[in-house]
């Protein structure tokens, strides 16, 4: 194992890439942006010329992150959609039941024109149930079990991966068992850009200041929002709950913001509801709305969720994937 890494992320709508320590998992520099798989994709590129288009995406980058930190002849490795059909080069899912050790990781070398700050390039490809995929999120998976206090919490335990499409996974007797996916972020991003729902959840005052009292403040209404929603949707559903938020509008007058933290609270609430059956089993949140889906499983009556931070769990599976890749 060399002394350091480069790690990158390549996801849906995000990129990262990072020099990362291998003695510490420290992140010596790092490139993001939002040129994530998608927007490349949007691009429309013919399908011959996508691979050459990824290289030189990956260089520029590279390119950027050699003048913040001089490095040379490093390994890189690469997770996310970037091995997806619609990514840089597709491979097969790993399957479960899969060791959260990293060790049935599929890592296949990718061959391209790489610069001289690139030894060689690891690709993982993601895994996959009889019913269920992801990519990316296996590295979080790994990175969150392979350390202390959740180590111990990988014999039985329910990890709770917030996002565009938020994952439900099963970790029993070391390995990940099965997940389960949920569409809650999109769905937040469609409803509030591209619905009726719209008009109802803009960001600006539509009432004058002076109604509101000067002691509550926009973050303490969009929380109240986000609570009145979980409860409306642990009693109603959701399909019969999303049209509230336009009727809250128009009849109650409700700021945009507090009907924003409302729909946020009707789609969590609604994939927190899922959870109900896995009560009995400790239950990990990780990542930054770790907050919001405690305070809706408080609700459903589960106070004891645990909160992961997940900032450095890629690196860390990267990093491990990569001690077994040489060993």
């Amino acid at each position: 194992m060399p002394a350091e890494f480069l790690s990158c992320d390549w996801g849906t709508s995000s990129f990262r890439l990072r020099l990362v320590s291998t003695a510490t998992n420290a992140v010596v520099a790092e490139v993001q942006s939002s040129d994530g798989i998608k927007t490349l994709r949007a691009q429309d590129w013919p399908l011959w010329s996508r691979p050459d288009q990824f290289a030189d995406f990956m260089r520029n980058k590279l390119d950027v992150l050699v003048e913040k930190h001089a490095f040379h002849s490093l390994p890189l490795i690469i997770s996310g959609m970037a091995s997806s059909t619609i990514g840089w080069k597709s491979l097969p899912y790993a399957r479960l039941p899969m060791s959260i050790d990293g060790s049935d990781f599929h890592i296949e070398d990718l061959e391209w024109e790489a610069p001289k700050s690139v030894a060689r390039t690891l690709l993982i490809s993601g895994a996959a149930s009889n019913d269920d995929i992801m990519r990316g999120e296996e590295c979080q998976i790994v990175g969150v079990f392979s350390r202390l206090p959740f180590k111990p919490l990988a014999k039985n335990a329910v990890l709770v991966l917030p996002g565009t499409h938020s994952k439900h996974v099963f970790v029993e007797g070391q390995k990940m068992v099965r997940f389960r996916t949920f569409m809650t972020g999109e769905l937040f991003e469609v409803l509030s850009h591209h619905s009726i729902l719209s008009a109802s959840m803009r960001s600006e005052p539509t009432r004058l200041p002076a109604r509101r009292p000067k002691k509550v403040s926009i973050e303490s209404e969009r929380s109240a929002g986000f609570s009145d929603g979980v409860k409306h949707v642990q009693e109603y559903g959701l399909m019969q709950s999303l049209f509230k938020v336009r009727t809250r509008s128009v009849l109650g007058n409700m700021e945009g913001w507090e009907n924003s933290g409302f729909l946020s609270g009707l789609l969590i609430g609604s994939e927190v509801a899922e959870l109900v059956p896995s009560f009995d089993r400790p239950i990990i949140v990780a990542g930054e709305l770790a907050d919001l889906y405690s305070t809706a499983l408080n609700i459903f009556g589960k106070s004891d969720a645990i909160t992961a931070d997940v900032d450095d769990a890629t690196t860390f599976a990267h990093r491990l994937a990569l001690s077994h890749f040489y060993s």
